[in-house]
């Protein structure tokens, strides 16, 4: 059995025994300078994500909240950005929940680093 993320299937035993999925190593940078900037580039979301919740009471937040975002992830990242804020703006509109500029921004957060992760560290290098 061959072990690829191209169709073929696990066995259970397979997937008890390995600690972490193939696809993971496959994503993660394979030099250490890589890895490095990998790991800078996460904790800047993360420093974001954290400012963002400090924030949350400042009516001005999810503007330089968005702009920190942006710069991080540009250009593929604002592609994202406008999709899940839109359709999260329009699905929180549609069930009448109260906006709160945090939780509401945590959509895009999440949207943006996965797919500014796999623009940075996946696909360029």
């Amino acid at each position: 059995m061959t072990h690829s993320l191209t169709g073929n299937c696990f066995s259970a035993l397979e997937l008890i025994t390995y600690s972490q999925p193939r696809f993971i190593h496959q994503m993660a940078p394979k030099t250490w300078l890589g890895r490095l900037l990998a790991m800078a580039w996460l904790l800047a979301c993360v420093a974001v994500l954290v400012f963002g919740y400090e924030q949350r009471a400042i009516h001005d937040m999810p503007v330089a909240f968005t702009w920190f975002l942006l710069v991080l992830a540009f250009p593929v990242g604002s592609l994202a950005m406008v999709v899940v804020g839109v359709g999260f703006g329009t699905l929180t509109t549609l069930v009448g929940l109260q906006y709160q500029p945090f939780w509401h921004e945590l959509p895009i957060w999440i949207a943006v680093v996965v797919i500014g992760y796999w623009q940075w560290f996946v696909l360029l290098p």
